[in-house]
Parts: structure tokens; sequence; C-alpha cells
């Protein structure tokens, strides 16, 4: 077992948008604000990249899919900070294509919309590269678990102790943020027992929250679709809610495969939830099927398709309230489904529990 001997010890499991922008706000809070011994900080996730949902699959031959979140739209002036710096660098651009039969374009003079360059993906990894500098800057340390997926949380005289799927263990920590969805949260809860448990009541109550999924697709034909714009709102009665282009900067096209014309495809809630256990060929073809029907064309030649199951896409229900905390166990609930259904509501999501984390430790703010 790995112990860690600094105060205030902060584990972030999840790094999705919330997990990331808790992680933000906490070190540039501690960077700010130096404490005699301040927290080493961790962040876990159970796959390879960043960004959960701000995810960018990449093929071989250089073409790429956003297949999770396609944009974010940004109101809130820390998030609006956020990605005017991400986009000073490069790592993300504003996104001012028009949707048909979506909002109109005058929604973006209050809300802009900004997309990751090269991909939804680049977001995450400004966002950690963000944490580190500044990390290294105040003499903070952030450590980061990639594959790893926390199965088991217990609670002892030291703080809380972590078990991944491997049995590998870490902790103790004196605080931990899960930012997953609502259903992956109460899984880990209904595992603490002992006297921390009855601590639990209320988030195992906030972790109900229901979650819907969200079937992708990620097609390429040899000539374009007729979409009328870069990408499409399918009317309601469509199983379909999004089609778009997969070309959605300038750079993209520097790369871009001969004959290769890509679309992103998502299928709507209820369609999502009927197929959810079918296997991914078959969503693919039923997908198809409704991709052309939607558009009333006939698809032209496929020369690239694949399926990616959202299986917690989002909460049609969520409750309005940023996170959710227990004190005494020093534990929070953090992520859009806390909030609302947006990328915005997940990193408020994650700032709030990084200020009830750091009341929580009883740090200066």
């Amino acid at each position: 077992m790995r112990v860690m001997t600094h105060a205030s010890n902060i584990a972030v499991i999840g790094a999705g948008l919330a997990g990331l922008s808790a992680l933000y706000r906490l070190v540039y809070h501690y960077a700010s604000n130096p404490v005699a011994q301040p927290p080493q900080f961790t962040i876990l996730d159970k796959s390879r990249g960043l960004g959960g949902r701000l995810a960018t699959r990449r093929l071989p031959n250089e073409a790429a899919f956003d297949h999770g979140a396609q944009y974010i739209r940004a109101s809130d002036p820390g998030l609006l900070s956020l990605l005017d710096k991400a986009c000073r660098h490069g790592h993300a651009a504003r996104w001012t294509a028009p949707i048909a039969d979506g909002p109109p374009l005058t929604v973006d003079d209050e809300r802009p919309r900004f997309i990751g360059k090269p991909g939804m993906s680049a977001l995450g990894r400004f966002m950690l590269g963000e944490c580190d500098k500044v990390a290294k800057a105040g003499g903070l340390t952030i450590e980061r678990h990639r594959q790893a997926e926390i199965t088991t949380m217990a609670h002892g005289d030291q703080g809380w102790l972590l078990e991944d799927q491997a049995g590998y263990q870490l902790g103790p920590y004196d605080l931990v943020i899960l930012a997953i969805p609502a259903p992956q949260a109460a899984v880990l809860l209904d595992r603490v027992d002992g006297p921390i448990a009855d601590h639990l009541k209320a988030l195992k109550t906030a972790a109900t929250t229901p979650m819907v999924p969200c079937w992708s697709a990620m097609v390429a034909f040899e000539n374009a679709l007729d979409l009328k714009a870069p990408a499409l709102q399918p009317p309601k009665d469509s199983p379909l809610v999004w089609i778009a282009s997969s070309l959605r900067h300038e750079d993209q096209a520097k790369t871009m495969p001969k004959a290769w014309h890509g679309y992103v495809v998502h299928a709507g809630p209820e369609w999502s939830e009927k197929h959810l256990e079918q296997p991914a060929d078959e969503v693919l073809e039923a997908m198809m099927a409704a991709l052309s029907a939607t558009l009333g064309q006939a698809l032209p030649t496929v020369v690239h398709k694949t399926a990616h199951r959202w299986r917690y896409a989002f909460a049609p229900d969520a409750g309005g309230r940023a996170c959710h905390g227990a004190e005494p166990a020093r534990l929070i609930l953090a992520g859009d489904w806390c909030l609302g259904n947006r990328a915005e509501a997940a990193y408020l999501s994650g700032v709030a529990a990084a200020d009830m984390a750091i009341d929580m430790t009883g740090a200066t703010s």
C-alpha cells in the first residue's frame, strides 16, 4: 500500500471536465494561498485519456472524430477565461459554424461555442497541463493514475483508502472528490461500510439521479452528405439528435485523407436505451438506416464506420445543485449530472466541489 504523509491529501476520482475543473481550482487556490503543509493531489481515471466525454477518436489515416461532446457553450466568466486562454495557446477555437434547425447564431453572442484543437480531447490535456505548471511553480505535487478504475473505498482512522480493479491500493486521503457519473458513484457508496456509512445517506440519495445513454456513430463516405450546414439537429420524430461533419476547423483539412467525408451521428436517449446492449455492428446498421431516412437520401459508399456507447451521457432530471458533500466523511460528489446536462454544468460542478473541499480542509480562501 502506498501511504501519503502530507497533510490534507486530496484525491479526485474521474478526469472528465468536472474532475479536471476541481483539480484546476484546487491547484490555483493552494498556489495562491500557500499553507505550511500543502496537500498532495491525486487524480485517477479508468481510461487512458483525459476529458471524459470531451473525447476524440483518431485513426491511423490521420482522420479523427469528436465522438462525445461536440462543443462547449460557455457563459460563466471563469470558464470563458479558461477557454479563451486555451484559444490563445492553440488548444481551442471558437466554433461559429451554423447548425441547421438548431439555435440561431445570435445565441453565440452571449454564450459562444468552443471546440478543442486538434480535437475536443485537447481541452483535457490543456487543463491538466495548466495544473501541472501552476503546481510546479507553487511547490505542489499532482500524481496521476491512468486506467485505474476505483472499485472499492474504505474509511479508516487515517482517512480514505482506495483500491482499483487490479487490487492496487492508494491512500490514505483526507478528502475525496468523486467526479464520476451518478450510477458509478452509487456503486462505490454502497460498498462503503463501517461507522462512516451513516454519514453518506444524503450522498447515496443524490447518486440515484438517473442518467441516460447515447450511441455515437463515426462514419465516413466517399462523397459528402447534403446537410445544408456543417451540423444538423434532426427533427424530433427522428431517432437521431445530431449529425455533423467531423471536419471542425481548417487545420484538420490539411491531413484529411482523399475521398473521405467523415460524420459524427448521435442517437437520442430513448433509442439508445432501447438498443443499449445490442452489439455495436447491429447498432451501426440501424443508425445508418436512420441517417438515410432522416436525410431523405441514399447514403454514399461507406469507407469507415464504427460506434461508441456512452452509457451515462447526461441526466435529464438533474437536481440543480452544483455538488453534494458529506463533511464528516470529507467526501464530495461532482459532475454535470448534479447541475445540468451541458459541459458548462460539469465545469461549474467541479469548481463548486473544489470550493467545498477547501472549506472542509480548513484552508483559507
